[in-house]
C-alpha cells in the first residue's frame, strides 16, 4: 500500500496519513510538500521520476526509487486585473 498525501490538503490533513501509517508494516508513505488534495496531475508533472517509481511500487512492489518526500514549486498568483476595495 502506498499512502500519498500533500501537505497543504485541508480535505485530508497529512496527520491523518500518519496516524493510520503503522498499521500497514509493509505499507510505504509519500509526502508532498505544497500540494493540496489530489495533486497528481502536478506531481507528474513536476517529478515523471516519481511518478515511473509509484508504477512500479504498483507493479512489483519494489520501493528501491520510491522516495519518502518530494516538493513541488511554490505556486504562483496572479494579481487580479481589477483594484483592490476602497477602505472604509
Amino acid at each position: 500500500m502506498l499512502l500519498v498525501n500533500g501537505d497543504w490538503d485541508t480535505s485530508t490533513p497529512i496527520e491523518n496519513m500518519l496516524q493510520i501509517a503503522p498499521y500497514f508494516p509493509r505499507g510505504r508513505v509519500l509526502i508532498v510538500h505544497r500540494a493540496v488534495h489530489e495533486q497528481l496531475t502536478r506531481m507528474t508533472r513536476h517529478h515523471p521520476e516519481v511518478f515511473d517509481a509509484i508504477l512500479e511500487f504498483y507493479r512489483s512492489g519494489a520501493t528501491a526509487k520510491l522516495p519518502a518526500e518530494i516538493s513541488l514549486p511554490a505556486p504562483t498568483f496572479v494579481t487580479p486585473a481589477f483594484p483592490p476595495p476602497a477602505r472604509r
